[in-house]
């Protein structure tokens, strides 16, 4: 809402433009040239944006001392030349043919801020808007209340040329409890909520005032097959594909869907969702359905010594980020329990999951995504042999050199070749168990004029949202 990037996605998950209107590459990708529009202003200060603050943007985010991780989501941009005030080349570390689609990913901090903000005013960064988004912040109590002005002059139209946003001015309220969030709704004191839980679906169903919305999203819920777990003789079981296949197949990713009232979408388990625009063509249950195969999980087993039992360690699990884990978790270990494959389960807060068991060796645990945009970015993180999120442990070389090329080309008919080949390999051996893929909830009063929360609940589009004229005046 407050700062814009260069890109940008849409709700169908296509890329359009942001700050930057065009960007050009090297012959291989490994440089970028962007244009930035000329309408694009920091509001609280009236001051084009220029390419010097992109330099200067991607300077701070070097900065360790400053911004603490953030160099990470430069995406091997290594440096910034500019070539005058609209245009600009970043240098990349590697070749890189889907950078401008990487710099719209969810959750990333490659913002544009004002350079002399960034080298005079940065103590005030913290409690001052300085960005050029379509709302400014005015007033905020930190996790609480923040309220926004709609800019006036925000760059972006819609296909009348009327400017967004459409409203004058937003508040945007942070109530933990799920059950007061939807008391606020249905009485009319919020007009919308970005995050419905499941649980208060029936709810929002059954008032007059309010309307639900669903939308399918990237995100997904997972089961990592870590090769580096050890069972009390010292086998590895993981590291075994027999194993991991005979858990595929024990796996009934139907019943785990029921089981959430049809929240979590089958798909393949190479980690690309069914929304994403090129998701293999496969079907999600190639090889080993969507419905529980015990034979042939029972025969994976004999084959791989098991054919008496698997005892395995304890898998970790929380439910705090995500409640339908737990539902996955448990009906896994019981699914799991008919073809032979025997363990506990250990409940532990979020912080202790973070802090001492996900991404770490020895261990397995149920874990996931949240909605990643940009259809790539899972293979990039999870699924690579040097992916520095791969919680598996797993490298394949026929991945691998599917990786290495959709990763490089920039053609797009090899790109798409060999991404759909990728999926295909992880799907078949990789060490992931995906459960599904979530449909995610909002909801808005009757009076709430398309509110889309969109395909990440860490992205919002509120600048095309209205209100009619039956409206409350505001939050009371």
């Amino acid at each position: 809402m407050m700062y814009d990037r260069l890109t940008s996605y849409n709700r169908d998950l296509e890329l359009e433009t942001g700050l930057a209107t065009e960007w050009e590459p090297n012959d291989d990708g490994s440089e970028w040239t962007f244009t930035l529009r000329e309408d694009a202003t920091f509001a609280t200060i009236d001051q084009q944006v220029l390419a010097e603050d992109v330099e200067a943007s991607v300077g701070l985010m070097q900065e360790e001392e400053r911004a603490p991780g953030a160099s990470a989501d430069l995406y091997g941009a290594t440096s910034v030349e500019v070539e005058d005030d609209s245009r600009f080349t970043i240098s990349l570390s590697t070749p890189d043919p889907r950078y401008p689609n990487r710099l719209a990913e969810t959750g990333s901090w490659f913002n544009i801020a004002p350079k002399n903000v960034i080298e005079d005013r940065w103590d005030e960064i913290t409690s001052t808007d300085f960005g050029s988004g379509p709302f400014t912040l005015t007033n905020f109590e930190q996790d609480d209340i923040y309220e926004f002005e709609g800019s006036d002059d925000w760059f972006e139209t819609d296909e009348n040329g009327n400017t967004y946003p459409y409203v004058d001015r937003v508040t945007v309220q942070n109530i933990p409890d799920q059950v007061a969030q939807t008391d606020a709704l249905t009485g009319e004191r919020q007009d919308t909520l970005q995050v419905l839980q499941p649980q208060q679906r029936t709810r929002v169903d059954r008032s007059d005032v309010t309307q639900p919305e669903s939308f399918r999203s990237p995100a997904l819920l997972s089961m990592v097959l870590n090769t580096t777990v050890e069972t009390e003789n010292g086998d590895q079981p993981f590291a075994d594909n027999r194993v991991r296949q005979a858990m595929k197949h024990a796996l009934d990713r139907e019943e785990i869907s029921a089981a959430t009232d049809g929240t979590m979408v089958p798909g393949n388990h190479s980690g690309v969702a069914p929304v994403h625009p090129n998701v293999a063509d496969f079907d999600p249950g190639l090889e080993f359905g969507t419905t529980a195969q015990p034979d042939e999980a029972r025969a994976l087993l004999e084959e791989a010594g098991y054919g008496d039992g698997l005892t395995l360690p304890k898998p970790i699990y929380e439910r705090e980020f995500q409640a339908r884990r737990e539902t996955a978790v448990l009906l896994f270990q019981e699914q799991m329990a008919e073809v032979g494959i025997e363990f506990d389960i250990q409940l532990v807060t979020p912080d202790t999951w973070l802090s001492e068991y996900w991404n770490q060796d020895g261990v397995w645990y149920a874990s996931g995504f949240a909605a990643r945009i940009e259809e790539t970015t899972v293979q990039q993180l999870a699924m690579q042999c040097d992916g520095r999120w791969n919680s598996g442990r797993w490298c394949n070389e026929d991945y691998q050199a599917a990786y290495d090329t959709f990763s490089t080309t920039t053609d797009q008919e090899t790109y798409v070749e060999n991404f759909k080949e990728a999926q295909r390999v992880a799907h078949l051996n990789n060490a992931w168990i995906v459960f599904g893929y979530l449909k995610q909830f909002g909801a808005s009063n009757n009076y709430v004029n398309n509110h889309n929360p969109g395909p990440a609940l860490n992205k919002d589009f509120n600048f095309d949202t209205w209100l009619s004229s039956d409206a409350p005046e505001g939050p009371n």
